[in-house]
Formats: C-alpha cells, sequence, structure tokens
C-alpha cells in the first residue's frame, strides 16, 4: 500500500502527502458526498494483467468524467486487421505518390502472424494515427562544418586538404547519385502498387 493511504468504506484511497491524509481521515465523509471534480484532459494510465478489470473501471472513469478510452489492444488489432485484409500491403512511408498508410514492414506482419515477440514501442504510431496526432518525417540533423583557413596552412597541408576535398566531392556525388536512384525506385514501387490496387 502506498506510504499515504487509507481504506475506508471497502474503498483505498491514495494521498499526495500526510497532511491531506490526516485531513480525510478526520472527516471522511465529507469528502465523499459527492464525485471529485477532474480536469477534462486529465489522463490515467491503467495497467493490470487479463482479467484484472482494466477495461471495465477504464470504461467507467469513460461515463464517469467523459474521458477519451484509448484501448491500446483494441487500436493495435484493429489496425492490423485492417493492413491484413489488403490485398497489397501500401508503403509504410508517408508519400503523395500513390496510397500510404502507417504500417510496418511485410517481414514484422509475418513475426506478428507466427506469434513471436514484438516491441510493443512499434505500434505507438498507430495510437498517435487514433489520437490524431500529426505525424511527419523526421527533418533531417544539420551539422555546422567549419572548413579550415589554406591560408593558415603549410604546402604539405595545403595538399592533404586539397586531396580530402577531392575526395568528399566524390563522395558526395556516388551519395547523391546513390539517393536520387532510390527515390526514382520507391517512386515506381508506389506508382506500380496504385495501378495494382485500381486493377484489383
Amino acid at each position: 500500500m502506498p506510504e499515504f493511504a487509507a481504506h475506508f468504506a471497502n474503498n483505498v484511497f491514495v494521498f499526495e502527502n500526510e497532511a491531506n491524509l490526516k485531513t480525510f481521515l478526520k472527516s471522511p465523509r465529507n469528502f465523499l458526498s459527492s464525485a471529485p471534480s477532474m480536469p477534462a484532459d486529465y489522463r490515467i494510465l491503467i495497467l493490470g494483467p487479463r482479467g484484472a478489470g482494466v477495461r471495465t473501471q477504464a470504461r467507467l472513469l469513460n461515463q464517469k468524467y467523459g474521458w477519451r478510452l484509448v484501448d491500446f489492444n483494441l487500436i493495435v488489432r484493429n489496425k492490423l486487421q485492417e493492413i491484413l485484409a489488403l490485398p497489397i500491403k501500401p508503403p509504410n512511408n508517408i508519400t503523395t505518390v500513390g496510397p500510404c498508410m502507417i504500417c510496418l514492414s511485410q517481414e514484422e506482419l509475418q513475426e506478428i502472424k507466427d506469434g513471436k515477440p514484438f516491441p510493443a514501442w512499434k505500434f505507438l504510431p498507430w495510437v498517435l494515427e487514433f489520437l490524431g496526432v500529426p505525424l511527419m518525417v523526421k527533418p533531417p540533423e544539420v551539422k555546422v562544418v567549419v572548413e579550415p583557413n589554406p591560408d593558415e596552412m603549410n604546402d604539405e597541408e595545403k595538399k592533404a586538404y586539397e586531396k580530402l576535398k577531392i575526395k568528399k566531392a566524390e563522395e558526395k556525388k556516388k551519395k547523391d547519385k546513390e539517393e536520387a536512384d532510390a527515390k526514382a525506385a520507391k517512386e515506381d514501387r508506389a506508382r506500380r502498387r496504385a495501378e495494382a490496387l485500381e486493377n484489383g
């Protein structure tokens, strides 16, 4: 039992500090004549083993205070049913080219089908989607690079610096080409998925 708690009328009451506990114990019925007022956007997390009454208590709180009920298991179950019922799994990326949705990879879906352990945090985007929280692609990290001053270098350092600049330019050119090819391939896959969905 928590440090500041009291048992009264077949219920356990928990308090923030000892002063509140003592005030309640002096005349507990005065505090129970009406339901306490609660903020409309109050958040509470209820955890418990199967059969402990977690959903029942959550529904009672929803009915009593009008709080929005977010059933993690139900959200995941409904989303999985929606995805597995599709003839072709849409890409799990944010794009304006063809259909897409917040999804999992084919390998991850197969792991779930096989009943393998699966980390719950991977379902959090579905919960955020359910709550209407806008999702976006994480912007790339901007790194500030301070270029050395060639005027402060000796001849050997200048040669090494020029050689490094040429190497970096070649690497950037190669990387840009790989990114362009990957983007084109992704757009092509999205186009072919859209055509496949349209054709049934």
